[in-house]
């Protein structure tokens, strides 16, 4: 049996480590603060392969793919990368695919949740409708980074590609990898499922780029199961919808108006409009009060 070695680093050489800009990134659960990796252990194998935490010189550029662009190899935080590009200056031009072959469509399912707001929050990702059971395929090839149970996503696996994107899979049933394995595109990593917070069976698919959400529909024709370039070019202007998350929105009340007839014209629920805006039950509006909606 393999024997997990022990081995504290506490230097890494400045040419393995990228400049970095502390923002919030924002997410589908709340992004959790990254670690600080000279206060925890490395953990390697018997053959001196990373199993968790910050790479080492000798196998970070072999064994995590990206490194040059995160600096990070995080196995236990979902988002733990909290890059500001919407404020990036000039263009990205991201190699998706070298061929046809490169890409997968992770399941052919009808679209049922959009990127985009949803019920007053913003939606970073795309659900696909699926039978618990279904098999869901990796979209291009890589490394898992994450492969764990959580409240929200329930089984989720994270797969961080060459290109520096990740993908995330969420709400599975079974996964079939762990974190360190590297998978093909196409090849099954998991079974379709309803875990977590999660009201039916459905894939939830996200994209990111250091931490920071794309559109799938940027990258991906749903409608067809295929990609829509060859190339992506990221700029500010892909994430310009973040500009609008941090925006807050109010409605001005109308005579007769309810909070109910509210939330179906923004789509938030009642129960938000009574955080965001301090109501309860009895609250009564008045004419022209101003209710906040985002």
């Amino acid at each position: 049996m393999t024997k997990n070695l022990l081995l504290v680093i506490s230097f890494i050489p400045l040419s393995l480590l990228a400049q970095k800009n502390n923002f919030y990134g924002g997410g589908y659960e709340a992004n959790i603060l990254e670690r600080n990796f000279n206060e925890k252990p490395i953990r390697l194998n018997a053959d001196g392969i990373l199993l968790d935490g910050k790479p080492t010189e000798k196998d970070s550029l072999g064994l995590t793919p990206s490194f040059d662009i995160y600096a990070n190899w995080d196995t236990r935080n979902i988002h733990s990368y909290s890059k500001d590009l919407s404020r990036m200056e000039g263009e990205i031009d991201l190699a998706l695919v070298k061929s046809n072959h490169d890409y997968c469509h992770p399941i052919n399912g009808i679209v049922t949740s959009d990127f985009g707001y949803r019920s007053g929050k913003h939606h970073y990702g795309i659900d696909l409708r699926l039978k618990i059971g279904d098999p869901i395929f990796s979209a291009f090839g890589g490394v898992i980074r994450i492969s764990k149970y959580s409240a929200s996503y329930g089984n989720v696996m994270v797969v961080r590609h060459d290109n520096g994107l990740e993908t995330l899979y969420a709400h599975l049933s079974k996964r079939h990898f762990s974190s360190g394995q590297r998978v093909k595109a196409g090849q099954k990593k998991g079974l379709g499922g309803n875990t977590g917070r999660s009201t039916g069976p459905h894939l939830h698919f996200e994209c990111r780029y250091l931490g920071k959400p794309i559109n799938p529909n940027d990258i991906i024709d749903f409608q067809n199961g295929v990609l829509k370039g060859k190339h992506l070019s990221i700029s500010r202007k892909t994430f310009s919808y973040f500009t609008k998350i941090k925006k807050k929105v109010y409605h001005s009340t109308k005579k007769g108006e309810t909070l109910y007839a509210i939330s179906r014209r923004y789509d938030v629920s009642v129960t938000n409009l009574f955080k965001m805006n301090g109501l309860s039950q009895k609250s009564t509006l008045s004419v022209g009060q101003p209710v906040r909606v985002r």
